[in-house]
């Protein structure tokens, strides 16, 4: 647990209609059900109008059990009045989305991959950072090295802001980024793809808290 900021979740389901094994509503269900206790919305191929659709869907499917968080699109979380937005190296610049959201209670979660992108996240004002990622993962193959469980432990050294590992974290090495000072975990392909996406989560919750 860090000092200042309260960690917004425990365990974070990234969604990828590509992935995922069935219906992503019926997944999302699954895991929410599971102990996930946010979804972030990640599908950076549909429109506006799509992706609010996708949003409204999951919303219903999730309850009000877990938390629900659009990638990038500010417009889209506005508009489907979602718990927070989750920004990228491409998206926005923080301190411009949080003028942007000054009238909403929405969360801003921002990516990074080293310690100088996390101080300045936390320095503009992030409510928890996703660092990774952390192991050797397909979605990032090629584009940026594996961090490891000493990159947790250097960005633990020096942020408070809430840690969220990302990137290959799955139920066999989730208890190693926790012990190593990550506040929570997000997963992709552990969820999407498990034949069980209720039994999985519960289980990776059960490691994790």
């Amino acid at each position: 647990m860090n000092g200042l900021k309260e960690t917004p979740f425990k365990l974070c389901l990234v969604t990828d209609r590509a992935l995922a094994k069935g219906n992503l509503c019926g997944i999302a269900r699954d895991a929410v059900r599971g102990g996930v206790d946010s979804i972030q919305v990640r599908e950076k191929d549909l429109n506006a109008r799509e992706l609010y659709k996708l949003v409204q869907e999951i919303k219903i499917a999730s309850g009000k059990s877990a938390k629900i968080i659009i990638n990038d699109r500010v417009d889209v979380a506005i508009a489907a009045g979602v718990d927070g937005i989750h920004l990228g190296w491409k998206s926005l610049p923080l301190y411009e989305v949080k003028k942007l959201l000054k009238p909403y209670s929405m969360i801003v979660g921002v990516s990074c991959h080293g310690v100088e992108d996390a101080v300045t996240a936390e320095k503009e004002g992030a409510d928890y950072i996703t660092y990774g990622p952390v192991f050797k993962t397909p979605s990032k193959e090629g584009l940026i090295e594996p961090r490891g469980i000493e990159g947790i432990k250097l960005i633990r050294k020096n942020v408070s802001v809430p840690v969220i590992a990302i990137g290959g974290i799955d139920i066999e090495n989730c208890k190693d980024v926790i012990d190593a000072g990550a506040d929570g975990v997000a997963m992709i392909r552990a969820i999407l793809c498990a034949g069980d996406a209720e039994e999985e989560a519960r289980k990776i919750r059960r490691i994790i808290s």
